[in-house]
């Protein structure tokens, strides 16, 4: 099953089973991507992506248009 970015972030907001495990799968590769078009190194990257997912959770609610 596919969802809209839309509900599957109302299932992230609502600490639905599955739900950030489902967003990390969907867009883990575009994260690391951009870190690494931006220049870091793999190690850096990989820690940017963490930083990125990380900073995501901890501010969820306040995210307006996800």
């Amino acid at each position: 099953m596919s969802l809209d970015i839309r509900d599957l972030w109302q299932r992230v907001l609502d600490d639905q089973p599955g739900a950030w495990d489902m967003l990390l799968s969907r867009y883990t590769a575009l994260v690391n991507t951009v870190a690494l078009r931006a220049g870091l190194s793999l190690i850096d990257a990989e820690d940017c992506a963490q930083h990125a997912w990380m900073s995501l959770y901890r501010r969820r609610h306040a995210i307006k248009d996800p």
